[in-house]
């Protein structure tokens, strides 16, 4: 049996974050927001210094444009102190056993080519697409059933609208 448990962490943090809903047009009319956490624009390099507490060079710059080269700060939000939580440490079993990553995906590899070949497959991948065909002629089969009731349910509604025959 395969198994893996994931720790996360929490730590508290003040520091800004990015704002969401910023949008900015600059003065060329280049629209800037936050896209998949980074914003729409590019980091330049204005200079390096060496910082005493790292012990190590540290890079300054700014937002620019990609298109025109403007200056512009993306929006940030100053929401107050809190408590964040992310993912740490990923443990790995098999059959209860403590492993490594990479043993670990190895034998579940292993596992599913092993599947694919008791069930008559050359590779994961043909196994795969079966039951995605499978899956997709269950789904098609269910549609059909769930167009059949609602054709069924139209026509109710209409033997209800029409005239009722006078005596």
């Amino acid at each position: 049996m395969f198994r893996v448990e994931q720790d996360y962490a929490e730590f508290a943090t003040a520091g800004p974050e990015a704002d969401k809903d910023w949008r900015e047009t600059d003065s060329n009319g280049h629209e800037h927001y936050w896209d998949s956490g980074w914003p729409t624009l590019e980091w330049v390099v204005t200079g390096v210094y060496w910082c005493e507490m790292h012990n190590e060079e540290h890079e300054e710059g700014e937002w620019r444009c990609r298109k025109c080269g403007e200056h512009v700060e993306p929006g940030m939000r100053h929401p107050g102190p809190r408590v964040m939580t992310v993912p740490s440490v990923r443990n790995y079993f098999i059959d209860d056993a403590p492993v490594d990553e990479a043993t670990f995906k190895a034998a579940r590899e292993q596992a599913e080519l092993d599947k694919a070949k008791r069930r008559g497959f050359d590779s994961i991948a043909a196994m795969e697409l079966y039951e995605l065909e499978q899956a997709l002629s269950g789904a098609e089969a269910e549609q059909r059933r769930v167009d059949g009731e609602i054709a069924d349910l139209k026509e109710q509604i209409d033997e209800k609208r029409a005239p009722s025959p006078k005596t």
